[in-house]
C-alpha cells in the first residue's frame, strides 16, 4: 500500500502543475497565428514579423541562460508566480500598443515570462513524480501542452475575428489569470541542491551548458531555425495565397501531433531517436515543399498532417534525449537548456526567415527550410550509417 501511494501518479502537485502548464499554454498560443496579423495591421511587414518573434526568443534564452544565478537568490516558486504575472500582464498590454516597437518591447518582456514558466513548470513537475514513473508522467505533461497547442490557435482566430485584437489580448490575459489561480492550490517542490565536497564549486561554464549534448544541440538548432518559418508566417502565407482554411490546419497539426506523440514514446523507448528523427525529419521537409508551391486548401491541410507527424515525432525526441543525457542532478539546467538550444534556433530562424521573405518571398523562405531540413536528417543520418552510436 505505502508503495502504491508513493508512485500515484495524479497527485495534487501534478495536477496543480499539469493544470498550470495547460492552461498558460493555452493563452500563449492563441498568439501564435494573431500576432503576425496584428503586427501586419499595424504597419508592419515580414522583416517586422521576423524581428519581433527574435527579439521574444532571445529573451526567452538569455532568462534561462541565468537561471542557475537567480535560483542562487530566489525560489523556483517565485520565479514561476513572476514569469505568469509577467505573460498575462504583457498580453493585455498589447491591446495599448499601435506601434511596432511597442509590440516588440512587450514581446520581449512576454519571452522573459516564458523562459520562467517553460523552465520550472516542467522541472517541478518532473520532481512532483516518482522515478518509477517520471517517463510516464512527463510523457502526460507533454501531451498537456500539445491538447492546449491544438485549441488554442483556433479559438484566439475565432475571437480576433468575431471581436476584434482587442478582445483577443484581453481574453488571452483572462485566460492566464487561471493559471495563476491553479498553481496557489497546492504547495510546490523545490529543487534539492547537489552536495559538493568541502569548497568545491560549480564551475561558470557548467551553469550554463552541459558538453554532453553538443551532438543534439546542432540537430536541435537546426530544426529550430526551419520551424522558425512555420511558426511565424503561416497565417500570412494563408492570406497571400487566398486559402480559407488556416482555422482548420491548426486543428489538423495540432491532433496530428497529439497522435503521435503517443507513438513516440514507445518507438523511441524501444529503438531510440533514429527511430523516430528520421521520419519526423522526412515529414518536415515534405511540408516545407508544399508550403513553398500550395495554392489550393487540400494540399494545405496535408502540409498540417506533415508537418504533426514531424512536431510530435522530433520535439518529444529532444526533450527525453536532452533530460537523459544530463541526467536526474541537473534536471533544471537540463530543461533550461533543452527550451533555449529550441527558441535560439526560433530566434536565428525567425531573423533568416524574415529577410528570406522580403526579398524572395514565402517560396524562396520555405526552399531555404527545406533545404534546412535536409541538412539536418543528412547530419543524422550519415554518422549513424558510419556507425556512430546514439544513446538513448
Amino acid at each position: 500500500m505505502e508503495k502504491q501511494v508513493k508512485d500515484r501518479l495524479w497527485t495534487k502537485v501534478f495536477i496543480a502543475l499539469y493544470a498550470c502548464n495547460f492552461i498558460f499554454f493555452f493563452g500563449f498560443y492563441m498568439l501564435q497565428p494573431t500576432l503576425p496579423l496584428y503586427i501586419t495591421s499595424i504597419g508592419g511587414n515580414d522583416g517586422d514579423v521576423g524581428t519581433v518573434a527574435t527579439a521574444f526568443a532571445v529573451a526567452a534564452v538569455v532568462v534561462r541562460l541565468l537561471i542557475t544565478f537567480l535560483l542562487d537568490k530566489f525560489s523556483r516558486k517565485t520565479l514561476l508566480y513572476s514569469g505568469l504575472i509577467l505573460s498575462l500582464v504583457m498580453s493585455a498590454a498589447y491591446s495599448l500598443m499601435h506601434s511596432v516597437l511597442g509590440v516588440a518591447v512587450l514581446r520581449v518582456l512576454q519571452g522573459v515570462g516564458f523562459g520562467f514558466v517553460t523552465t520550472f513548470c516542467g522541472s517541478m513537475a518532473a520532481d512532483a513524480l516518482s522515478d518509477s514513473r517520471r517517463g510516464e508522467g512527463i510523457g502526460l505533461f507533454s501531451m498537456g501542452t500539445t491538447a492546449a497547442v491544438a485549441l488554442s490557435p483556433m479559438v484566439g482566430l475565432a475571437i480576433m475575428n468575431g471581436w476584434g485584437f482587442i478582445a483577443l489580448f484581453i481574453a488571452t490575459a483572462v485566460v492566464l489569470i487561471f493559471s495563476l489561480i491553479t498553481i496557489n492550490t497546492v504547495k510546490l517542490p523545490e529543487a534539492t541542491k547537489p552536495k559538493t565536497r568541502g569548497t568545491e564549486k560549480i564551475k561558470l561554464w557548467n551553469r550554463f551548458y552541459d558538453t554532453r549534448i553538443w551532438y543534439q544541440t546542432i540537430l536541435l538548432l537546426l530544426y529550430g531555425i526551419a520551424r522558425a518559418s512555420q511558426q511565424n508566417y503561416l497565417s500570412l502565407l494563408a492570406v497571400e495565397r487566398g486559402l480559407s482554411t488556416l482555422a482548420a490546419y491548426y486543428i489538423i497539426e495540432p491532433a496530428t501531433v497529439f497522435v503521435f506523440k503517443f507513438a513516440t514514446a514507445k518507438i523511441y523507448d524501444k529503438l531510440g531517436p533514429k527511430a523516430t528523427l528520421i521520419p519526423g525529419a522526412i515529414g518536415c521537409i515534405i511540408a516545407m515543399y508544399i508550403y513553398s508551391t500550395v495554392k489550393s486548401d487540400a494540399w494545405f491541410l496535408f502540409s498540417a498532417v506533415m508537418a504533426g507527424i514531424a512536431i510530435g515525432a522530433i520535439i518529444p525526441t529532444f526533450q527525453v534525449w536532452i533530460m537523459n543525457a544530463v541526467g536526474a542532478k541537473n534536471r533544471d539546467l537540463g530543461s533550461a537548456l533543452y527550451y533555449n538550444i529550441y527558441d535560439i534556433g526560433i530566434a536565428i530562424g525567425s531573423a533568416i526567415m524574415g529577410v528570406l521573405a522580403m526579398n524572395f518571398g514565402y517560396f524562396g523562405m520555405y526552399r531555404v527550410a527545406m533545404f534546412i531540413m535536409i541538412a539536418f536528417l543528412l547530419a543524422f543520418v550519415i554518422p549513424v550509417a558510419c556507425g556512430k552510436k546514439i544513446d538513448r
